[in-house]
């Protein structure tokens, strides 16, 4: 039993590992700019913004910030420069 609960242990241990790679260097300027880390996959950074600063509610219900009040940038490579685009979650005297 003990030896099944080390398996267990390393196994979810290596999952973690696996699925956090590292940003590729090209980018690395990015993530230093919004000084936050962003999640890279097929050639592309998306950097996430939650607004964790907003309490809104719709009728009785509470909008939680990670459902759908997050702000988002990505970056690709297209050609010589880099392609930008993403959302953002603002409130009227933002824009």
């Amino acid at each position: 039993m003990k030896s099944a609960a080390s398996v267990a242990v390393f196994l979810c241990v290596w999952a973690v590992a696996a699925g956090a790679q590292e940003v590729s260097q090209e980018f690395r300027g990015v993530e230093q700019v919004f000084g936050r880390p962003g999640e890279e996959k097929d050639g592309v950074l998306r950097v996430t913004f939650p607004r964790s600063d907003l309490r809104v509610k719709l009728h009785s219900v509470t909008i939680r910030a990670g459902l759908a009040l997050t702000s988002w940038a990505a970056f690709q490579k297209a050609g010589d420069g880099t392609m930008m685009m993403g959302d953002l979650v603002l409130l009227g005297p933002e824009v």
